[in-house]
């Protein structure tokens, strides 16, 4: 799974230690392909992919590790590519993405790039659901993690992506604060989203429960929206 976050504006501040990149005006969104094919897949909210990648965010608004294997990234820009490794991250209330990273080659003190790609090697294991909850209402979850334990899933109504939530193995239930509607469905608030991650022999499941209202009748809701077991490689031997 690999990330393509998009910039208006890109700024490096050396002499830190780690460097700081920020990133402006992204529209708070990333485009993300499966590899290896390189197929476009779909796109999600720039914290979404941050929390894919372990990232959590801090409780003072300043940058925030990721876990401990760094992601790698590419800066795309008229004046070349740099490549580098991202140590820490945060958001900024415009949507500015601030990162500190480590670039693997001499970078200027100094520089603003103007418009930019930051291409992102994301995470192993990519496996994808999609379930209707009525003919103009679906969901597509998207698992990965080395361990098929981060999960995002995606609202869509009469085809237009309308809500995204991430839940792992620190969130793991989600409980919708707003009516969300179609044509022909409406999901009601309230509705709970409960992941239960895979262990070493039980497979991870998520479900998605409350009420739908379709053709004026409100009606019990209790789906699964997808089920996955563990990588084998991370399975213990018995």
């Amino acid at each position: 799974m690999m990330f393509v976050q998009r910039a208006v504006n890109a700024a490096l501040v050396a002499g830190g230690d780690p460097i700081r990149l920020t990133l402006a005006r992204t529209d708070n969104t990333v485009s993300w392909f499966s590899a290896p094919r390189q197929h476009l897949t779909g796109t999600m909210r720039t914290d979404s992919m941050l929390r894919v990648l372990g990232w959590q965010p801090s409780d003072d608004g300043r940058t925030s590790p990721f876990p401990v294997t760094r992601p790698t990234a590419f800066l795309t820009s008229p004046d070349g590519t740099i490549a580098m490794t991202l140590e820490r991250a945060s958001i900024r209330g415009d949507g500015t993405l601030v990162l500190d990273i480590r670039p693997m080659e001499p970078v200027p003190d100094s520089q603003e790039f103007g418009p930019v790609s930051l291409v992102i090697d994301g995470v192993p294991g990519i496996r994808e659901f999609t379930t209707e909850i009525g003919t103009s209402m679906s969901t597509k979850v998207v698992v990965v993690g080395r361990k098929a334990q981060i999960v995002v899933v995606t609202l869509y109504a009469n085809d237009t992506q309308i809500a995204e939530w991430v839940l792992d193995d620190r969130v793991r239930t989600v409980t919708t604060s707003e009516d969300f509607s179609s044509d022909s469905v409406t999901l009601n608030s309230g509705a709970a989203l409960h992941l239960m991650p895979p262990k070493p022999h039980e497979a991870g499941s998520v479900m998605l429960s409350g009420t739908v209202v379709i053709d004026g009748q409100e009606v019990p809701l209790d789906l699964t929206l997808g089920q996955w077991t563990r990588p084998h490689r991370f399975t213990p031997k018995p």
